[in-house]
């Protein structure tokens, strides 16, 4: 069980971790380019399209790690 406090943290980081501002710092407004067996398409707002993904993603954490530039 989590105290109060820890539990207050680990919504703050979550607050953080998953805002638009957060992926627009990291990510920034990077091109990209998505591919499957249909089309190719470029997309802007790559933040964006990261953000989509982290979220959906089974451990975040993990998708963040593997997604940093």
């Amino acid at each position: 069980m989590f105290t109060h406090q820890e539990l207050t943290r680990v919504i703050d980081a979550e607050r953080i971790i998953f805002s638009h501002d957060f992926a627009k710092a990291l990510w920034g407004e990077e091109e990209l380019q998505h591919v499957n067996q249909a089309f190719s398409k470029v997309v802007k707002d790559g933040w964006r399209r990261h953000l989509q993904q982290m979220v959906i993603a089974e451990d975040p954490i993990k998708y963040l790690g593997e997604n940093l530039e």
